[in-house]
């Protein structure tokens, strides 16, 4: 070892220049190199070096190494395991011909080979440890007992002893508990039988640092005798911070490699002036190119910017500017390999070492012509919806109005030149609308269904089209020449459930681009909206019908009570006159059978009056209490022994007259069939939803009970047998719903169920 602490390493090989070379750069060599033995021999002697590197190729090697190694450790490199075996103890150490770094493991066998050589056994002399304290790698020698027996200065940066610490102390100082055991096992199977059970030329293993953490490490192993006693040296290097850099840069690699291989992404690497290194299938493909053929070229001639309106100036400046730094984003016009136009949405990003200096650029695209087309189509759909919506909700226009507009919307949403909305009865077409212009599709036009594009679409369940009409199967050859349609969508209009006639967009020409979703579900919206309003007009016509016979039916109601006021009830006036002026005069009990059967037909008039005029509708509500009105109505009825009882009863929303006229019919109705001392109560149901009336007479058969509501249905002698229908007439009107049962003193018992307002 000279002054500066380096290991004087002699190479003695035929090979001298490449023999220097190989650990010229190790700061921890100072290397020179002979091919003549017997030169080398005298600087053996001389004790002018540390080690002796020798190979295989050199002629008579073997003998040369037997002397030299009676002086100096001796390192035998390229060596097959032939030479091994065949050099012995004359080699200290070796470097096999297949060690996958051979330099790294050469510097490793020369350490390991010097530093037992230079001990004695027991030595502690501080120019033994100066010998190794400046190497890199920490150096420990153990016996076989696992005992450290020596270790240079290095140890301390790595695990955290002082050098004298550890000296005597067992190996698994430095090894995780867990593994101790194995350890001990490993040394015991080596020492009985030779086998090694782990790689001694390159290992990593676990160490334990002495805070207890954990350490990756690279050990080299080897074995030496030295006064008759086996030694173990190892050279032990610290990896854990290099293994965890080569994960990192796995994970890198993985995540780049992800990224690179994206389908859906064009990526390509250039150098910081824009020359290609790198691009990915999706890039090649897409150009219709191989790498060969872009590689080291300018980014803009390659085949991606090759073509009349690519920005090739502007490509230049995105470029230099990625290069100064700057995340540059633009969008540009692209031609496929397969001749498509294509929009591409791109990046270019600097990429920068650790100095911050970009060395490398990243151009990456995607194809947005699909998107661009979705964002293009709901533009369009979101003004076409607004426009109908500003006609649909038009209380200006008439229907006839509104469904020219729409077909004028949808002529423009869809590109195409008619629209028009068809009649279908008896397998006939008739044209009943039409916007634009064609000799055929005419106002009133009609035709047989079979030779109508509108067959197709009635059978379908689905809005059915065709850009080309000539080449879709659903088109007959015959109506294709018949009606010279090149291009068709429309959807059928079915009005209550049946089949009305069909909503349609056609043009002369074909069409470039099949209709897309959206343009089917806006005319399948077009057709609904049509059977909508078709549905709405039929019921208002079908309404306005229904009133105009009510009116009718009205005014015959109103003539028929006209009828009865003046010309029945007259007479019935002069006849009551007549009655009573005889009543006077005599006291005949025939005359009292008059004036029962003449106030009859009084209270039929009145009954068929109030049915007449009154009808199934009420005036206007408010909320009334029903008590007072029960009261009031009891007033009315003739009634000198009977009674009420009045057990107070919730408000309700109601039309006060209607509501006497109910309680004066279930009044009159529990008096003419009960006996002369019959008792009504009128009350609440339970939960306050409604209320009752029933009486202590004689109760309706259970069998009677749906027929004593029908007009002209009586029992009693005197009856109309229009009271109960009244009941019912005013309870409908009310929106209410009325029950017959029987009291619990077996009489009748009405419940009008309501909505109440308390």
């Amino acid at each position: 070892m000279d002054a500066s602490g380096e290991l004087a390493v002699l190479y003695v090989d035929a090979d001298r220049r490449q023999s220097v070379s190989t650990l010229a750069d190790d700061e921890r060599f100072e290397v020179s190199a002979t091919a003549d033995t017997a030169a080398a021999t005298e600087r053996i002697e001389a004790r002018a070096v540390h080690c002796v590197v020798t190979s295989p190729s050199l002629d008579g090697w073997l003998s040369f190494a037997e002397r030299a190694c009676e002086n100096v450790p001796v390192v035998l490199v390229g060596a097959e395991p032939g030479d091994i075996t065949e050099a012995g103890d004359a080699i200290a150490e070796h470097v096999r011909a297949d060690a996958v770094d051979p330099v790294d493991v050469l510097a490793r066998r020369i350490e390991s080979a010097v530093v037992p050589a230079t001990l004695p056994a027991g030595s502690n002399d501080q120019f033994y440890r100066d010998l190794v304290h400046e190497a890199s790698d920490a150096i420990l020698v153990v016996d076989e007992a696992s005992t450290i027996r020596f270790v240079n200065d290095t140890v301390e940066e790595l695990f955290g002893y002082e050098p004298d610490q550890l000296r005597g102390e067992p190996l698994t100082t430095l090894i995780p508990q867990s593994l101790e055991e194995d350890h001990n096992e490993g040394m015991d199977t080596y020492l009985e039988t030779g086998e090694r059970t782990i790689d001694w030329d390159y290992v990593e293993l676990p160490g334990r640092h002495r805070d207890g953490r954990e350490l990756t490490l690279a050990i080299s192993f080897d074995e030496h005798r030295r006064n008759g006693e086996r030694l173990f040296s190892g050279i032990v290097r610290d990896v854990t911070e290099r293994n965890a850099r080569e994960r990192r840069l796995r994970e890198y690699k993985r995540q780049f490699d992800a990224v690179f291989g994206d389908p859906d992404s064009f990526i390509i690497l250039l150098d910081p002036d824009g020359i290609v290194r790198k691009a990915n299938k999706a890039a090649l493909e897409f150009a219709g190119t191989d790498f060969a053929q872009v590689n080291g070229m300018p980014f803009w001639n390659t085949a991606w910017w090759d073509h009349p309106s690519a920005p090739r100036e502007k490509l230049k400046e995105w470029i230099e500017r990625a290069a100064d730094g700057e995340s540059v984003r633009y969008e540009s016009t692209h031609h496929a390999a397969d001749d498509a136009t294509v929009t591409i949405d791109g990046t270019i990003r600097p990429v920068t070492n650790e100095d911050g200096r970009v060395v490398s650029l990243i151009a990456q695209g995607k194809d947005i012509s699909e998107r661009n087309r979705i964002q293009q189509e709901l533009q369009a759909s979101e003004r076409s919806l607004r426009k109908l919506y500003e006609i649909t909700s038009d209380p200006e226009l008439t229907f006839e109005e509104k469904l020219r507009r729409i077909l004028d919307v949808g002529r423009e949403r869809l590109g195409l030149s008619l629209g028009f909305m068809t009649r279908i009865e008896d397998d006939t077409q008739e044209i009943v609308t039409v916007e634009g212009e064609h000799e055929l599709l005419r106002e009133g036009a009609t035709s047989p269904l079979s030779q109508a594009y509108c067959e197709a679409t009635v059978e379908s369940d689905e809005v059915i089209g065709a850009a080309d009409a000539a080449a879709a199967e659903w088109v007959d050859g015959d109506t294709y020449e018949r009606w010279g349609l090149s291009c068709y969508l429309g959807g059928k209009i079915e009005v209550h459930g049946e089949l009305y006639g069909t909503f349609c967009f056609a043009d002369d020409a074909t069409r470039e681009k099949l209709f897309s979703d959206s343009e089917r579900t806006f005319v399948e919206l077009l057709a609904q909206w049509a059977s909508q309003e078709l549905e709405r007009k039929r019921r208002q016509e079908q309404l306005e019908a229904a009133n105009a016979e009510l009116a009718a039916t009205n005014q015959r109601l109103e003539q028929f009570a006209s009828v009865v006021s003046h010309d029945i009830r007259n007479p019935l006036t002069v006849a009551m006159g007549h009655l009573d002026a005889a009543q006077e005069r005599t006291d005949d009990e025939q005359l009292d059978e008059v004036e029962r059967s003449l106030r009859r037909i009084d209270n039929l008039i009145d009954d068929l009056l109030t049915l007449a005029r009154q009808g199934e509708s009420v005036g206007e509500t408010e909320t009334v209490a029903p008590d007072a009105v029960a009261r009031d109505a009891w007033e009315t009825v003739d009634t000198p022994e009977a009674a009420i009882e009045v057990s107070d009863p919730p408000t309700v929303q109601a039309d006060e007259s209607r509501l006497r006229q109910l309680f004066e019919n279930l009044f009159r109705n529990a008096v003419e069939h009960g006996p002369d001392d019959v008792t009504v109560r009128v009350g609440g149901l339970d939960a306050r939803r409604g209320f009752y009336v029933e009486d202590d007479g004689p109760g309706i058969p259970e069998g009677e009970r749906e027929q004593v509501f029908e007009q002209g249905h009586t029992t009693a002698p005197d009856g109309t047998g229009f009271g109960l229908a009244i009941v019912e007439q005013v309870v409908d009107a009310h929106d209410w719903t009325i029950t017959l049962g029987e009291s619990e003193a077996g009489g009748a018992r009405f419940e009008i169920g309501v909505e109440t307002s308390v």
